[in-house]
């Protein structure tokens, strides 16, 4: 027996209650608070939705339900003495707005009873029981991101989202729900009920309860609140003449059916939608569709003729796409004048838009080839210049521009049109003598039969296991949480795996457990190791472990549990991606750091020092490939010896070492080594002049077979394919190459070997670069570069010849730095001394400056090789990471010699060489203690 509802007529006489207070009365619940949060699909999605329960102090009315508050007695409650009204049991709500009362009310223990629901005032879990309206509502402050709906039961005839994510909220199946926001999320909802997308709703809902769309994909809301929520109350229909909710089961089988290229089903499906719901626009244009994909474009033509005088006379904003395929059908079936009727009525009906998009551009263009099939140019090339206007490069309207000039005589132009028409797309390759419209890039018209199939026992196709095998096989692994979880077999997942590949994996969380096999598991760690991670336990063992592919990357040592791991686990892990420095001590070897080293050259880099040797050199030589080998080796790895040892070892070093390397010397080592065998001259042939000129990087070709026409015609090649100055070995230049490579790249004038360096060309650097003195060699440095340099940069005073450093310079120097002093030659130092301390700013210390006066002779530049210097610093500073020490002193000292050399002053450089060189003689001692 139901207990009866009690009217409240008053406010006062009920208990006053602090949040606190609450919790006591109602220990189960959680206002605010979400039990169940689903797992967001809603990329932009937020935790913000719904009215936030904070540390804030209420004053809470208690009453006992069931009660009803009607309009009258709500109006007294905004002087009360209360904030918000909690209800022990039911409560109904008469005659209040969507927005009224929501945002007082803290928590109904019962069911709440509405004719209208704002879900974004309510906190989570505010209702304990169901919220029972004719129609809720969610909308979110802005169109920025998606908010989430607070987590509640929905018992409602109508759901009206806009840019809220619903996954939170349980809605009876019986719900309608229209939803706007991110396209994405609207369109996998993936929810039984009846559901329509963005402006969908123009073709479902009366006129009066949805307001124009200015445009096609504006985002604002178009529901009309009060219209819907009069209608519902009195009773009436929010739905358009001749549209009955009860087709939608056949409409959503309908686009499915299209999905999986079912066009026949399709067609049954939306004939069978528009028997129960004639007025409703999609039925009759999913028809012409269906209808269209199969050729019959007579009878296509017919149910666009229909959908289009459906399509709502008032929404301007949108495309009556009826109208455009109809014209498009009435093209292909030479009926000129009906394909210019139905396209001007689609320009027509978007007259007043204020913004037009390439769905508007359609029209014209089936109005222009209608036009131009029947003798109207001038008319055509209008409307074609309309359509281009509003979407540049549709290749159609393109192609039709070239096929009005070609009429016209104009070649120039129809080529011209032709072309830009083939740069977006192939299919537009016909030339006009062979063509004379686009009907050759469709099918030829034909008839079907369908309308005679009976309707009668059409229900949509029972969801089995075969239909969601074809399902998945149309809409690829994304679509796996689309699936009921009873029908995710194991077969099905693994056939889903099997097509996904490798590279996407978000599906994985759509899988369930029980559906994970010895098959799948194996599948999936040799596709990725790094799934591993996704794998249950019990099904992890060697065998899986193993059958990770070598090469591949994301294995991690963390999934393996501890018993399993061994020797032959680690290496295998090694291979797969995991980090050298994360197996355990006991199973690291030689062996396997090669094995690493085979599958990933650059793990060579964390290769323990006493671990290393020429092998694993060789082999990482041998298995990288022309990046690896000019950014991750050392120059000391790349020795004759050492390329000649990856050549001996391993025959894909062929294809490894690149192109520069490969002088007369190696290459006659290779041909010793593989001269031989039966696929040595294809190996010389992918390596000659030929493979270059077929468009391989010029370091394809091995420099032996270089020459100088070649070079040169490397050297103006585009510039990520161009032979660099910096990749030209010196025994490969000469004057000729010399000029082109610095006209070619002028900055890299420091590349070029000094023998070939003119002083032309340091004039130009110099202009264009003056402060880069050290890239010029010590004999070019004029006057005038000197001078250029030093007002670049009086840091440059070392660089400058003795007999040219003037008083001003050096005071200039000096100031910048002042250990710059030692620069200066002895016959200026007293006048520059003498002009710093008449300085009266005082910028350098007067007794340090007479302290100095007796300095020796400053000493003359040398030539510096700044791009030697840099490779030997980088060689360096990657030996020392390497913990190679006996390589990394070599390079300390060779950058020692370079500085020495070139009477390099700068004692940060100087500092930081010699800094390296004490702390690689520190670990060399070491070692030597350890090994004593």
């Amino acid at each position: 027996m139901n207990n009866p509802i009690t009217p409240l007529t008053t406010w006062d006489g009920w208990p006053r209650l602090s949040s606190a207070d609450l919790r006591d009365h109602f220990p189960d619940a959680c206002v605010g608070e979400r039990r169940n949060p689903r797992a967001r699909r809603c990329i932009d999605a937020t935790s913000a939705g719904g009215r936030e329960i904070d540390d804030e102090p209420v004053r809470l009315l208690l009453l006992s339900g069931p009660i009803r508050i009607d309009a009258a007695l709500w109006q007294h409650a905004e002087d009360a003495d209360w904030t918000h009204i909690a209800v022990d049991g039911d409560l109904h709500l008469d005659g209040l707005g969507h927005d009224e009362g929501m945002a007082r009310l803290f928590f109904v223990s019962g069911d709440l009873h509405a004719d209208s629901v704002k879900l974004g005032e309510l906190p989570s879990n505010a209702v304990a029981g169901r919220i029972v309206c004719h129609c809720a509502w969610l909308y979110a402050g802005d169109d920025c991101a998606m908010r989430t709906a607070p987590e509640l039961r929905l018992d409602t005839r109508f759901l009206f989202a806009w840019f809220y994510s619903i996954d939170d909220l349980a809605i009876c199946p019986e719900a309608v729900i229209f939803i706007l926001g991110n396209p994405d999320y609207c369109a996998s909802l993936g929810l039984p009920n009846p559901a329509f997308q963005w402006h969908e709703d123009v073709h479902v809902l009366a006129e009066p309860c949805v307001a124009v769309v200015a445009r096609e994909g504006v985002d604002a809301d178009g529901w009309m609140t009060d219209t819907i929520e009069r209608a519902l109350s009195r009773g009436q229909s929010i739905y358009r003449d001749g549209v009955d909710i009860a087709s939608y089961p056949y409409h959503r089988a309908a686009q499915e059916a299209a999905g999986l290229g079912d066009h026949r089903g399709a067609y049954l499906l939306h004939r069978k939608s528009a028997s129960i719901s004639p007025g409703y626009y999609e039925a009759w244009y999913g028809m012409g569709d269906a209808l269209f994909a199969a050729g019959a474009y007579r009878q296509a033509l017919a149910a666009y003729h229909r959908a289009g005088v459906l399509f709502p006379p008032d929404q301007h904003g949108l495309v009556n796409r009826a109208w455009n395929d109809g014209a498009l059908c009435a093209l292909l079936l030479g009926q000129l004048d009906s394909a210019i009727a139905l396209a001007s009525l689609s320009i027509d009906h978007n007259n007043d838009t204020e913004s037009k998009y390439i769905e508007h551009a359609h029209a014209y263009r089936y109005r222009a080839e209608a036009w131009l099939l029947s003798g109207r140019s001038d008319a055509a090339c209008a409307d074609l210049e309309q359509a281009l206007g509003l979407c540049s490069h549709d290749e159609a309207s393109l192609w039709l521009m070239g096929l009005a000039c070609h009429r016209r005589g104009d070649a120039d132009q129809a080529r011209f049109h032709h072309a830009a028409a083939n740069q977006y797309h192939s299919t537009y390759a016909a030339l006009y003598d062979a063509e004379g419209g686009t009907a050759h890039l469709y099918q030829e018209p034909g008839e079907v039969d369908w309308h005679t199939l009976p309707l009668d026992a059409l229900d949509p196709p029972p969801r089995d296991e075969a239909y969601w095998r074809d399902f998945m096989r149309h809409n690829g692994a994304d679509a796996l949480w689309k699936v009921p979880l009873a029908q995710r077999s194991a077969a099905l997942c693994l056939e889903v795996a099997q097509a996904a590949g490798p590279h996407k994996t978000d599906y994985l969380k759509d899988i369930p457990a029980a559906a994970y096999t010895p098959e799948l598991a194996q599948h999936l760690v040799a596709s990725a190791p790094g799934l591993l991670r996704l794998i249950p336990a019990h099904l992890i063992d060697k065998a899986l472990c193993m059958s990770a592919r070598p090469g591949s990357d994301g294995f991690s040592l963390d999934h393996v549990p501890a018993a399993l791991c061994d020797a032959d686990i680690c290496t295998r892990a090694v291979q797969c991606g995991e980090r050298i420095d994360r197996v355990p001590p006991a199973y690291l070897s030689r062996d396997l750091c090669l094995a690493a080293v085979r599958a990933h050259p650059g793990t060579l880099a964390c290769v323990p020092g006493e671990l290393l040797d020429d092998d694993l050199i060789a082999a990482a030589i041998a298995h990288g490939d022309h990046a690896t080998f000019d950014q991750d080796l050392p120059e000391l790895y790349k020795t004759p010896a050492l390329l000649e040892r990856a050549l001996d070892g391993y025959k894909c070093a062929l294809d490894a070492i690149p192109g520069n390397r490969f002088d007369g010397a190696l290459f006659a080592f290779a041909h010793e080594r593989y001269g031989r065998d039966q696929d040595w001259p294809d190996i010389v042939a992918r390596h000659g002049q030929a493979v270059v000129d077929a468009g391989a990087s010029a370091l394809a070709c091995w420099s032996v077979f270089w020459d100088e026409p070649f070079m040169l015609a490397q050297i103006a090649r585009r510039k990520k394919q161009r032979l660099a100055p910096s990749s030209i070995p010196a025994r490969c230049y000469n004057d000729v190459v010399a000029e082109a490579a610095f006209r070619r790249e002028p900055d890299q004038l420091h590349c070029i070997p000094p023998a070939f360096v003119t002083q032309a060309m340091c004039d130009q650097a110099s202009s264009a670069n003056p402060g880069a003195l050290e890239r010029i060699p010590l004999r070019y440095r004029t006057p005038a570069i000197c001078a250029r340099a030093l007002a670049a940069n009086p840091a440059n005073l070392p660089l400058v010849p003795l007999a040219l450093r003037s008083v001003d310079a050096c005071v200039r120097a000096v100031r910048q730095k002042k250990e710059y002093l030692g620069s200066v030659p002895g016959a200026l130092r007293a006048e520059v001394i003498d002009i710093l301390i008449a300085d009266h700013r005082k910028r350098i210390d007067e007794d340090w400056l007479e302290r100095n006066r007796g300095l020796g002779e400053a000493r003359e530049p040398g030539d510096f090789d700044p791009r030697r210097f840099a490779q030997v610093a980088r060689d360096l500073d990657m030996l020392a990471v390497r913990e190679d020490y006996p390589r990394a002193l070599v390079q300390a000292g060779l950058a020692e010699n370079l500085l020495d050399g070139a009477g390099w002053p700068d004692p940060a450089l100087w500092a930081h060489v010699l800094d390296k060189k004490r702390a690689i003689c520190h670990h060399l001692a070491l070692v030597a203690a350890k090994q004593a």
